[in-house]
């Protein structure tokens, strides 16, 4: 008798025993398992935020420049038409050259004439890729040559570039950054008319001379133009 009341403490004993196995064993799975948004790391939170930051940016290049910042800059005057030597490079290679000027019997460019290429150079920055340049020197184009100008980033931009030439314009969608040319003046796509409104030409000028590096800071190069 004695022998059957201790095999039955024994059974039970070891009944018990895998039970609490077994609930360990789910505890444990549950611990292990995948994270509810609430239970993501906050270094993980803070990165996902970091990375929406310089996607608002224009994207993460070379650490990150501040397109905005550097937008904002140029944005500080009054707008109006070009002045200094953005003004005559606009006319050089903006102007169709199947349209005759109307300035000293058509030998030089008027007043009239300047107001209509600023035009096409608004026209060229609104339009982008589908820019029809016509006889016009220049429109939209790749820094480099070798892209179809458009890099998926929320921005065009107006660059000058040095050829053998001298000073070269032209409208870009590509992070022109570390490119080997000059980032003049850019605007998100769709807020064109803000940026028109509010540009400092002589800002613009100044940046005829300043090769970009790739987080848009000057890097020492030829000033000529």
């Amino acid at each position: 008798m004695q022998q059957k009341q201790n095999r039955s403490k024994l059974l039970t004993s070891l009944v018990l025993s895998a039970l609490a196995l077994v609930a360990l064993w789910k505890a444990s799975t549950t611990f292990v398992g995948t994270p509810s948004s609430s239970q993501v790391p906050t270094h993980s939170r803070s990165l996902t935020d970091h990375q929406v930051a310089l996607r608002a940016r224009g994207g993460a290049r070379g650490g990150g420049p501040d397109i905005d910042a550097w937008i904002a800059e140029v944005c500080t005057g009054g707008g109006g038409e070009p002045t200094g030597a953005m003004k005559e490079y606009i006319m050089k290679w903006f102007w169709p050259a199947a349209d005759p000027f109307t300035g000293r019997g058509g030998a030089a460019p008027g007043k009239k004439d300047h107001k209509k290429v600023f035009e096409i150079l608004k026209d060229a920055v609104a339009k982008g890729p589908d820019f029809v340049r016509g006889s016009s020197s220049a429109g939209f184009a790749s820094v480099n040559g070798e892209t179809t100008g458009v890099d998926g980033s929320p921005y065009t931009w107006v660059v000058g570039s040095m050829t053998p030439g001298g000073m070269f314009l032209m409208v870009t969608r590509e992070f022109p950054g570390g490119k080997q040319v000059r980032p003049l003046f850019a605007c998100k796509i769709g807020e064109e008319e803000k940026m028109w409104s509010s540009l400092n030409w002589d800002i613009v000028n100044k940046r005829l001379d300043i090769t970009a590096g790739l987080n848009l800071e000057p890097v020492e190069g030829v000033k000529q133009r």
